[in-house]
């Protein structure tokens, strides 16, 4: 997803998916590994 769009790059909404993600496996390994 390349986009011209300044306002795109300054919100930067790909690395907020990707903490929500990073969050989400966190949680299932620190559950599995419970």
């Amino acid at each position: 997803m390349s986009t011209p769009d300044p306002l795109a790059r300054k919100v930067n909404p790909d690395s907020l998916v990707r903490q929500r993600l990073w969050a989400r496996m966190r949680k299932k390994c620190t559950v599995l590994a419970e």
